[in-house]
């Protein structure tokens, strides 16, 4: 007989205890409860009020607590013992069960609640309303429910501390609990395989665990610390707080074998979430072999989903942690499968991930560092949303083989081949740093944003990030390396300090354009951002610095001011790659370099060893400041490249030094400058113990001057006898 959704029982739980007895008249037990829901029949004391079929299990008001404690003997589906088997579908018909009360797993290793289609195998729904689930543990648990468990992960084996939802299932948690629930593979709250449908609204899933120990190896992913899904997985409201995924005791992983979301896991399934808190969770990994890694301290989205959505609305993801590993990514969100992703809302706010050799997405990671077959990488939309003091941090000590400890977004990171549109955004106050010791050819690039791929970013905020002690720090508000648009980006107070070590090098405070990019960036402001600690080596680097701007790829800049930046060369702009400048006020800036005293401090606003093209522009007021030293260009110092500068004016800057100031306006120490229709006027360049020349332009090393229509004139060089050249001075 099967049941008509018409049809529907309330079955009322008077017992406190566990018990699975036919013979008795009275009384119910929870158990009790749900054998009479799944067989439409009346077991034990249980009396159905009410046509049984779609039933609701409530519970007697004078209860606050049951218990499941039948220890598993024989077959582990048929509710006699061990978890409570659950099945919904045509025939058993739909099931609720509804608090309030708290279910407490006791003295079995097993969890609470395993919800199974019923022979129908259709229509099966499954809903928990007002229930804490506590004390469910399947780390240890030996299957003999005849399952076929061909991925561990999708079929949930040693998954889901509290509740299982089983393949065909659609469940329901609104108003839930799940507390201190424990599971070896996944979902140490919840685990839903594949084909699940899974709504949690309103919920709590605090302080629950997976992990494994022992030398046992994993193939797939390991993870969902609070709950994983391999289906359709949906949170509103919900708070996930302090669980946590770990790794211990020689565990290993296989190839792209991760450790994954200690807060929420989804493999081959689709995810939402909105509003709520995912918040303290962590995720440990203790070994350092060839393949160990983890990721998503709150939020691991896993290689091989669908070409589904990832959707986060009004998300606050604060405060969770990834340590210890190899390689890790996202400590806030990890996101990586060819599903589009939209965040919107959002706040990513003081993840840390700290590991030995790699961390991609201090905050947010979407996407891989490389590529490889079978990956389809997302289009990602972030917008009104908050990267925020978020840490990453490779702690290598010693070298092992060709180790390279790398940052690629101590934010935010956007791996190869992923699409992004970033829109009225702050990426703020994010810091990488190597604190490590004894291996010097450490990188971190993309304090705020590390964008390896194609995209856009408009009316977006890089603020107070922070690059610090690599051998090579780039790009501290932003590091691009594809195809970008950019607009209305606001760069400022970004600092990067890179090693003081030979070869070290720093390059764009505020934004790099890596080698290979293409990037357009209008209407935006560069102002206050600062790379100290860096030593110039060609061979390795290019040239340091770029206060505001670090350029080795194409960038076409319009309506755009650079100001009060800093640096040891190119207080504004440096690098060696193409510029094309037009309608651009680049001032204030400054070159000067406290931590050293053997070299010079140049360019107080630009230093080129590419091509530069300036159009329609303003380079005024910028200073190469050496109090202790020498100094040169101070505005411009071009090393062996070209630099064309079209109907502007250049006017006001200086170099002021000890023991030799050169080129007020600019030096050439190589290349050519082609100067057209502008104006290079009142520039100074002074020695207060030594010679200054040229208070206009110094013309040296072979290089050339190509001047039309244009007027040097008030320059002026201040310094010891040997001072001369207000104008032009060719050596």
């Amino acid at each position: 007989m099967f049941a008509g959704a018409a049809h529907a029982g309330t079955i009322t739980v008077t017992l406190p205890f566990d018990r699975f007895d036919s013979t008795a008249t009275t009384d119910c037990s929870l158990r009790e409860a749900v054998q009479t829901a799944n067989t439409n029949a009346t077991f034990a004391g249980c009396n159905s009020f009410g046509l049984l079929g779609d039933d609701t299990i409530v519970f007697d008001p004078s209860l606050t607590t049951v218990t499941i404690s039948q220890t598993v003997s024989g077959g582990n589906n048929d509710n006699v013992d061990g978890d409570l088997d659950v099945f919904v579908g045509n025939v058993s018909g739909t099931l609720t069960i509804r608090g309030p009360i708290t279910v407490q797993v006791q003295g079995i290793l097993d969890r609470a609640v395993d919800v199974h289609p019923d022979a129908s195998g259709n229509n099966a729904s499954f809903r928990l309303e007002d229930v804490e689930i506590t004390g469910g543990d399947v780390r240890s648990w030996v299957t003999n429910d005849n399952l076929s468990y061909s991925n561990p992960q999708l079929e949930c084996v040693h998954g889901g501390g509290a509740v299982r939802v089983i393949s065909g299932v659609q469940a329901t948690l609104d108003g839930v609990a799940l507390r201190q629930n424990a599971a070896g593979y996944a979902g140490g709250g919840l685990c839903a395989q594949e084909n699940t449908n899974v709504a949690i609204v309103n919920s709590q899933l605090i302080s629950n665990a997976v992990g494994l120990s022992g030398t046992q190896q994993v193939d797939y992913a390991l993870g969902g610390g609070g709950v994983w899904s391999g289906g359709a997985l949906a949170l509103t409201n919900t708070s996930v707080l302090t669980n946590r995924v770990v790794l211990s005791n020689g565990f290993s992983l296989a190839d792209f074998g991760f450790a994954g979301g200690g807060g929420v896991g989804v493999i081959t399934g689709s995810l939402s979430v909105f509003g709520g808190v995912i918040a303290d969770n962590v995720v440990t990994q203790t070994q350092v072999g060839e393949h160990e890694a983890h990721g998503g301290g709150a939020l691991f989205i896993r290689l091989g989903s669908p070409k589904s959505s990832v959707l986060l609305r009004g998300v606050t993801i604060r405060e969770n942690r990834l340590v210890g590993g190899k390689v890790s990514a996202g400590a806030g969100a990890a996101i990586f499968s060819g599903a589009d992703v939209q965040i919107g809302g959002t706040t990513i706010v003081r993840n840390t991930a700290n590991t030995v050799q790699l961390v991609s997405g201090g905050g947010l990671a979407i996407g891989w560092p490389g590529t490889f077959s079978g990956y389809t990488p997302p289009f990602v939309t972030l917008s009104n949303a908050d990267v925020l003091s978020n840490s990453a941090e490779v702690n290598a000590v010693s070298v092992s083989g060709q180790i390279t400890p790398v940052i690629l977004g101590a934010g935010a990171f956007f791996g190869e081949g992923v699409v992004f549109n970033v829109s009225d955004a702050n990426v703020n106050g994010n810091v990488g740093r190597y604190v490590g010791s004894s291996v010097t050819n450490t990188i971190g690039v993309g304090g705020g944003l590390s964008a390896l791929h194609n995209g856009s970013i408009t009316n977006t905020q890089f603020l107070a990030n922070q690059l610090r002690n690599f051998r090579f720090v780039g790009g501290v508000g932003a590091h691009l390396k594809g195809t970008a648009n950019v607009v209305r980006m606001g760069a400022g107070d970004n600092i990067g300090s890179s090693s003081l070590v030979t070869g070290a090098g720093s390059l764009g405070g505020g934004i790099y354009v890596d080698s290979g990019a293409v990037v357009t960036l209008s209407d935006s402001l560069f102002s206050s951002n600062v790379v100290t600690g860096q030593r110039h080596s060609s061979a390795l680097f290019g040239f340091a610095a770029g206060g505001g701007l670090g350029v080795d790829g194409t960038l076409f800049i319009t309506d755009t001011i650079v100001t009060s930046n800093t640096a040891r060369s190119g207080g504004g702009f440096a690098g060696a790659g193409l510029v094309h400048a037009k309608r651009i006020t680049v001032t204030n800036n400054v070159a000067t370099d406290p931590d050293w005293t053997d070299e010079f401090a140049q360019g107080g606003a630009w230093a080129n060893s590419g091509t530069v093209f300036v159009e329609d522009s303003l380079i005024a007021s910028n200073v190469v400041s050496r109090p202790q030293h020498s100094g040169q260009g101070g505005a411009i110092v071009n090393y062996a490249g070209t630099f064309h500068v079209l109907s502007s004016t250049i006017r006001d800057n200086g170099v002021f030094a000890q023991s030799f100031a050169s080129g007020g306006g600019a030096v050439m120490t190589g290349g050519a400058m082609w100067l057209t229709n502008t104006q290079v006027l009142s520039n100074t360049s002074q020695a207060s113990s030594g010679p200054a020349y040229m208070g206009g332009i110094n013309v040296g090393g072979g290089a050339a001057l190509y001047a039309t229509d244009s007027e040097i004139a008030f320059n002026e060089a201040r310094g010891d006898n040997n001072s001369g050249g207000g104008g032009i001075g060719i050596n």
